[in-house]
């Protein structure tokens, strides 16, 4: 559903709500409320405990809102690939089939869900695509404690640009993050590791072990997935329709924009320098 995102607003169960913190509280608590909803009709039907009820989001806050989690303040990272961004709540519900009250650490990610949903169907994914995902059937069950993967990989997001040949991700290879259960790999649009993390002693992933020894195993390990990554990242598939007087002007050239691109190859450390550099000049221009 659309709860919660922007704009922020009350709700039908909290019409009193002003502030953005207000409303945004209001918006998770109608969300709850929708899901208690169907999860009331499931058990009127007597499918309760047999349905099985997954419950996640797609990114984290807006960086507009803060919140505390176990003590800890959390800023809101939506866009980011900080895990305030990209790791995101994944709840699985079916009293019959699925162990309560327990927490996981198994790595999942969202390309899992088809063949988690094939496996718990007991049919097999149609042979002529390959997939990315691993099925989480045993872990969802409580079967097995970790899952099969041995990383997973994660991206922020960015608004797109209009070219003459339509709609094109800003990146030729965008920035993403490659993580195991314990270390996170940060990659830029040229390909390279630029920062490596601990997400569990350094939950706000302030300490770069790159230049550490120690950790050097680890930096090739994760490392040694990019080479496996596509060299570019694909495009949305739409088709270019008739012009129309409301269409936007075009202001990039097809591809040649990119960030990343062979023409534009910049490291993401240097486009927010060049960013930073522009931003100090206008503020100088308007001291003068």
């Amino acid at each position: 559903m659309a709860l919660t995102h922007g704009p922020l607003v009350h709700t039908p169960l909290a019409m009193e709500a002003k502030s953005k913190l207000e409303k945004h509280k209001a918006m998770v608590e109608y969300t709850d409320f929708l899901l208690g909803k169907i999860m009331k009709l499931l058990e009127d039907l007597k499918i309760r405990k047999n349905t099985i009820i997954i419950w996640t989001c797609d990114n984290g806050t807006s960086g507009g809102i803060n919140n505390k989690q176990n003590g800890r303040l959390v800023k809101g990272g939506k866009t980011k690939t900080t895990e305030n961004g990209v790791n995101t709540p994944f709840i699985v519900s079916c009293p019959g089939l699925i162990p309560q009250n327990t927490v996981s650490n198994a790595l999942v990610d969202f390309t899992d869900m088809h063949k988690t949903f094939a496996d718990l169907a007991g049919v097999t994914p149609d042979s002529k695509y390959t997939y990315d995902g691993h099925s989480q059937k045993d872990v969802f069950l409580g079967k097995q404690k970790n899952s099969s993967r041995e990383w997973i990989l994660a991206m922020g997001s960015h608004p797109a640009k209009l070219s003459e040949k339509g709609v094109e991700n800003v990146y030729y290879f965008r920035d993403r993050v490659i993580r195991e259960a314990r270390y996170k790999l940060f990659v830029g649009p040229d390909r390279k590791a630029y920062k490596l993390v601990d997400v569990i002693n350094d939950p706000d992933e302030k300490v770069d072990l790159m230049s550490n020894p120690e950790y050097k195993e680890i930096l090739n390990r994760l490392s040694a997935v990019i080479e496996t990554l596509p060299q570019r990242d694909n495009d949305p598939k739409y088709s270019v329709l008739s012009a129309n007087e409301w269409d936007l002007p075009v202001k990039v050239k097809s591809q040649v924009h990119k960030v990343g691109h062979p023409d534009n190859p910049a490291p993401i450390s240097e486009q927010k320098k060049k960013k930073s550099k522009k931003k100090s000049k206008k503020k100088n221009k308007g001291k003068e």
